[in-house]
């Protein structure tokens, strides 16, 4: 995973002849890029009770990403993450993400981050993805210019 990669998933019934003039289909643009994987919504008008979740996120010539060993999904509406389960395999030279409950859930994904505890921002551990108030800083003495 030297550089980044994008791509798109659409997302029909499967057997109706005019989903696409009509409008209901599902469409996601994905890029990968920095150990994290991002989604974002083209088009979403397909009856979610058809539309499923991925069953994992295969990352091909990840070599430098074989000592992986946290992955999360950050949803769209709240901060908790989904604990994912990255796997790397020598012999295809390919990461493996899965979600151990399931599927990962598209209509719920936000991010997918990975990485190595003590090397990549485990942007997965609530206590380090966001940013905190030293209490013992008085505000009015930062210089916020």
């Amino acid at each position: 995973m030297n550089g980044h990669a994008q791509g798109k998933l659409f997302l029909d019934d499967g057997y109706t002849l005019d989903q696409l003039s009509s409008g209901n289909y599902a469409s996601y643009e994905f890029q990968l890029g920095g150990k994290t994987l991002k989604k974002w919504i083209e088009n979403w008008n397909l009856d979610y009770t058809q539309e499923g979740g991925l069953e994992s996120v295969v990352i091909t010539n990840a070599e430098d990403l074989k000592t992986t060993d946290f992955a999360c999904m950050m949803p769209m509406a709240s901060r908790t993450p989904t604990t994912l389960t990255p796997t790397y395999d020598p012999a295809t030279m390919t990461l493996t993400i899965k979600n151990p409950s399931g599927s990962i859930d598209l209509k719920d994904m936000r991010d997918i981050h990975f990485g190595f505890t003590g090397e990549d921002l485990n942007l997965c551990n609530p206590e380090t993805h966001f940013y905190r108030w030293n209490e013992t800083i008085p505000y009015s003495t930062l210089d916020t210019n």
